[in-house]
């Protein structure tokens, strides 16, 4: 997926001035919540074959971890400084 979406999306990123780090922090987590969540969660598909539950319940015990993601690219695409912070510490000595 990455290797699909990112020479795809790199260009029209940076001409709009977006930071290369956080566009790939956003990216992650959104791949991250597209594993957990119908149709095509193959995490839930995972879990629900090694537990004698029903699927429905899988995606009942996800929910409350999808909607801690979902929160977390809202706080990243309003203060993106803080997906910056620490690669910003890391300069050239």
């Amino acid at each position: 997926m990455i290797a699909l979406t990112v020479p795809l999306l790199f260009a029209p990123i940076t001409a709009f001035r977006f930071d290369a780090v956080w566009f790939g922090v956003i990216l992650v987590l959104f791949l991250e919540v597209r594993i957990l969540t119908p149709p095509f969660g193959i995490n839930l598909f995972v879990i629900q074959s090694i537990w004698t539950g029903r699927i429905g319940q899988v995606i009942a015990g996800t929910a409350p971890f999808v909607l801690i993601m979902i929160i977390f690219v809202a706080l990243l695409t309003a203060l993106p400084e803080l997906a910056l912070y620490l690669p910003s510490q890391m300069q050239a000595r």
